[in-house]
């Protein structure tokens, strides 16, 4: 081993008592790398390792399951071998798995994860230029709902996070107090709620990133949250909003993303002075844009004239039915568009991702033999699309765009249909279809009613029993012909 490398083998003497000595060894440098360690090999932990470096030395970490809770508290660059093969466990422990005290320091290629209930995978606390970069975080896996922070930066600046994948955080990125720094090229895994959290920070710029499926994509709160760039990322299938600006936050530009299939777009509570240009909305399903307080939205800023642009550009609105008088790509009439855009894009500026936006039976149910046709719903910029239908029987595949099929047999059916784009790209919608057996009469209206379905009952004569619901409970009553009453109840054959 020692002809492998090159040790400085000085030994220090301190005395302690009369005869007695302690025998301290520096730490072991490589002839290669004069300021380099590796973990296991030199150091057991990441801790023996950080606290035997000094300052600007590169700690290199095999393979392997690492005990947390770690403090860097030195300028290091530490780096491991890859997500998931060099792991750091936070064992549950409350706290941050890895807490960087140390301004120019340098984390990549590692998974860590596992904290306590409100716990970070990595916290900066009042650290500059760090660089989080190549890393898998999670912060508490246990609650039903995440508690955590994949990354947290307290009063930190100039900082980077960059090409990390995220799961099981409550924000994947939470920025307090803290100035110019960069958010980009991450992507979350699965059971993220929140994105990006700006709290109280400015110049900050949130570039490349991908939100899909949490409940929020980018959060930004506070007077103080002020020329924050959101720009050039996915914001897709957000459960409550896209862009959440609230509590006074001013000056801050969003331009080039696209909001996609989203329950909103962007969400205004008392935020004011904010630039948004060149987005595309696309099929967000209550609203594009929504007001807490009334007013906000007019009180912002829809397309790029206060930037000084010749020709002002606005944002694509899919639901925008003006005319293009002169050719120019930005619409004339019916203006503004969406209540708020004077100048809006007539197609879209960026490509649209390829999503199934849902998938229709010409009826959800019935009694067998049940012949269904099934439409998708489909958006994005790359046709032609090709289909492939699975009916969730036993039946051959289908590739047709809007096919027909008939179910034989009773049963509750899930149908998904994969669609690719000239490019290759794939997404997956499903749909459900209850089959009664056969001479049955009618359709089951409990179902029907169950995915918030209009129904009317047909066949044979029925006596059907609606239930009202009311605010403090609900009582059973009998109904007319049409009722417009919410129906939990199957109806009954005489």
């Amino acid at each position: 081993m020692a002809s492998l490398r090159s040790l400085r083998l000085s030994l220090i003497l301190l005395p302690l008592v009369a005869s007695s000595f302690i025998f301290l060894l520096p730490p072991i440098v490589y002839s290669g790398c004069p300021a380099c360690l590796h973990v296991p090999i030199d150091y057991p932990t990441i801790q023996e390792a950080i606290t035997a470096a000094q300052p600007g030395y590169a700690i290199y970490v095999s393979r392997g399951t690492y005990s947390g809770p770690i403090v860097v508290d030195k300028s290091l660059a530490i780096i491991g071998t890859g997500v998931g093969n060099s792991i750091i466990d936070g064992r549950s422990l409350p706290g941050a798995v890895m807490r960087i005290t140390a301004s120019n320091t340098s984390i990549s290629g590692f998974s860590i994860g596992n904290t306590g209930v409100g716990g970070k995978a990595i916290r900066v606390e009042q650290a500059d230029n760090v660089s989080i970069t190549n890393n898998g975080l999670s912060s508490d896996l246990v609650s039903l709902r995440s508690t955590g922070a994949g990354v947290d930066l307290y009063l930190s600046n100039n900082s980077v996070v960059d090409n990390n994948q995220f799961s099981y955080n409550l924000y994947e990125v939470n920025l307090t107090r803290s100035d110019y720094n960069r958010i980009s090229n991450n992507r979350p895994v699965q059971k993220n709620l929140v994105g990006v959290m700006l709290t109280n920070s400015s110049h900050n710029t949130v570039v490349g990133n991908g939100f899909l499926a949490g409940d929020e994509g980018v959060e930004i709160s506070g007077s103080l949250s002020s020329q924050n760039n959101v720009t050039g990322n996915l914001f897709k299938s957000l459960n409550f909003t896209a862009v959440f600006l609230l509590s006074f936050p001013s000056g801050n530009i969003l331009s080039s993303n696209n909001f996609q299939l989203n329950h909103i777009g962007i969400d205004l509570q008392n935020s004011t002075g904010n630039i948004f240009y060149h987005n595309n909305f696309v099929r967000n399903k209550f609203r594009h844009v929504n007001s807490v307080v009334s007013g906000d939205g007019l009180l912002n800023h829809w397309d790029n004239s206060t930037l000084g642009a010749l020709r002002p550009g606005g944002n694509y609105w899919d639901n925008y039915t003006g005319s293009d008088t002169n050719n120019d790509g930005i619409g004339d009439t019916n203006l503004p568009a969406n209540g708020l855009d004077q100048h809006p894009l007539t197609v879209p500026y960026l490509t649209i991702p390829l999503a199934v936006a849902g998938v229709t039976p010409s009826v959800l149910g019935g009694p067998a033999p049940l012949t269904v046709t099934f439409t998708a719903d489909v958006v994005g910029s790359f046709t032609p699309y090709s289909y492939l239908w699975n009916f969730g029987d036993t039946t051959p595949n289908s590739n047709k765009t809007m096919p027909v099929h008939t179910y034989t047999a009773a049963g509750n059916y899930t149908i998904g249909v994969l669609v690719m784009d000239r490019t290759g790209i794939r997404s997956l919608g499903t749909a459900q279809v209850l089959v009664q057996p056969g001479g049955a009469g009618g359709v089951n209206i409990y179902f029907l009613v169950a995915f918030g379905i209009a129904a009317s009952v047909t066949g044979a004569a029925f006596v059907v029993y609606w239930r009202q619901r009311r605010q403090h409970g609900g009582t059973v009553v009998p109904s007319g012909a049409k009722p417009s009453r919410t129906l939990v109840k199957t109806p009954k054959a005489r």
